[in-house]
């Protein structure tokens, strides 16, 4: 009864084990055909995601490019660089160089106009105004300056 029993129970199992050691190699399939699903998906992934990123860059230019070049009457800019930032994020740095002129009056109003625009721009960050030189007098009034910051 015993050796019936142990036979019995030695049967089970090693249907058993043939069934998992079968499931282990079907798993084994699947999981060595995903890889090479991946594998040959991987570069078109890569490829969609730089384009995604380029197209970004390319909306966060327009961008800032739209706020940087809409300039008051009386501004006129003779150079406007923008560069990309180094590091993973899509920031840019900016620098403008312009020249403001008024028939008559101060010609500092049109450049305080130009940049009330600037900062009101969203994803515009100035630096600190610098390199401003101011020609007001009975001539035409004239301001050049030098304007530079980030996008974000």
């Amino acid at each position: 009864v015993t050796r019936a029993f142990l036979a019995h129970h030695e049967a089970v199992l090693t249907r058993e084990a043939l069934q998992s050691e079968a499931a282990l190699a079907a798993r084994k399939a699947l999981v060595l055909e995903g890889q090479a699903a991946a594998r040959e998906r991987f570069p078109y992934l890569q490829v969609r995601r730089a384009e995604d990123r380029q197209k970004m860059a390319v909306e966060h230019l327009e961008q800032a490019g739209l706020a940087l070049f809409r300039v008051p009457r009386g501004v006129e800019l003779q150079r406007v660089e923008v560069l990309q930032a180094p590091g993973e994020g899509l920031s840019h740095r900016f620098q403008v160089d312009g020249t403001a002129r008024t028939v008559k009056g101060f010609s500092v109003g049109c450049l305080v106009a130009y940049l009330d625009h600037l900062k009101g721009s969203p994803g515009l960050a100035l630096d600190p105004l610098g390199g401003v030189k101011v020609q007001d007098g009975p001539a035409p009034a004239e301001a050049t300056f030098r304007i530079g910051g980030r996008t974000p």
